[in-house]
């Protein structure tokens, strides 16, 4: 190839390169939903990378990548990525992508270790890239794209290129979490104060805190809920609901004991995202949650006049990290319960 139909290639990967972050530019700052942006922006790594691509976002409180979007994916494919979430512990780039944070590829993915999930096996493929998109020093999400006949080796150009568009993905994630942030706190307020009309209505306090625990596991879609108050040294169990009868089956424990003791001995939230992995919860209970499949807890103190009475506990089946947002709202409650208690 001579000079000039160099110089003439490289001028017409600049433009399909510029023409490509422009576009992205553009999708970012639309009003768009979230996942048709994100199926423009695969549109656009496509071309630019010549791959059918899928686009995956993180779901947290699972630990899973569940597909929202995706361009050029059979559809019968796409009908079986959003039945099945890829979940990534199970995974052998779970390491460098969710704790180094940098793009994992294959040029054969079937005899690569790391693509172990059958999902990778069902739908056979050559070359595979995927790439996380962090948010406020997290992985919020991730691209996995797809090369079915190629191995495909990337150039430093594209790895900068696909590193830019991640960028401005970046921002456009930012966005929707701001306004879902915004959207949540309003609805919060507006059950808050749903539920506090409820109780003025209810003398009983055993039947406030009935009502607390059952509002509690709704609003934070959890399985199980259950409350205990301060008597002297020992908890006493004061409402549950009654799938957290296995699970807080005893009627009595010590400050300090178990999981509930240890959120009032310290006034604390506590967070765990598998009961399995964490041995601070009482035998009996443990025993109770294994066996129906618990295992997220989230726990926080009833406090009154700056003084912990208690503790709100709520338990998942499913793993779990909880967020911020998931303890305010669940100490929000626990202030209800303080005051219902008066």
């Amino acid at each position: 190839m001579g000079r000039t139909a160099q110089l003439v290639g490289a001028g017409a990967d600049r433009l399909r390169e510029a023409e490509a972050l422009l576009a992205v530019s553009t999708t970012v700052n639309s009003t768009l939903e979230v996942p048709e942006a994100l199926r423009l922006i695969c549109r656009e790594l496509a071309r630019l990378l010549g791959a059918d691509t899928a686009a995956y976002r993180h779901d947290g409180p699972s630990d899973q990548l569940v597909p929202v979007a995706g361009y050029h994916v059979p559809k019968e494919l796409m009908q079986t990525l959003l039945g099945a979430p890829l979940p990534l512990r199970e995974q052998g780039f779970y390491a460098p992508i969710w704790q180094e944070r940098r793009p994992v590829l294959s040029n054969d993915v079937a005899a690569d270790p790391r693509f172990s999930h059958d999902l990778f096996r069902r739908f056979p493929h050559q070359s595979g890239l995927v790439v996380p998109l962090v948010l406020d020093e997290r992985v919020a999400g991730a691209f996995y794209l797809v090369w079915w006949t190629a191995r495909r080796q990337l150039t430093d150009r594209e790895l900068e290129l696909m590193a830019s568009i991640t960028a401005q993905v970046t921002v456009l994630l930012k966005n929707a979490r701001r306004f879902e942030k915004a959207e949540r706190e309003r609805l919060h307020l507006g059950v808050m104060y749903a539920l506090a009309r409820r109780m003025a209505a209810i003398p009983d306090a055993e039947q406030l805190l009935s009502l607390l625990v059952e509002e509690a596991a709704g609003l934070l879609g959890a399985e199980a809920a259950g409350i205990r108050l301060l008597e002297g040294d020992e908890l006493v169990l004061s409402a549950r609901t009654t799938t957290a009868a296995d699970v807080m089956m005893r009627s009595r424990i010590k400050v300090g004991e178990s999981l509930t003791g240890r959120v009032v001995s310290t006034g604390e939230p506590l967070a765990i995202e598998d009961l399995v992995e964490d041995r601070r919860l009482d035998p009996a209970h443990m025993q109770g949650a294994v066996a129906l499949g618990f295992h997220g807890f989230l726990g926080v103190p009833l406090t009154l006049h700056g003084r912990v009475i208690g503790a709100l506990n709520v338990y998942t089946k499913p793993r779990r990290a909880f967020t911020k947002d998931d303890v305010s709202l669940l100490s929000a409650l626990a202030d209800q319960a303080s005051i219902a208690i008066t």
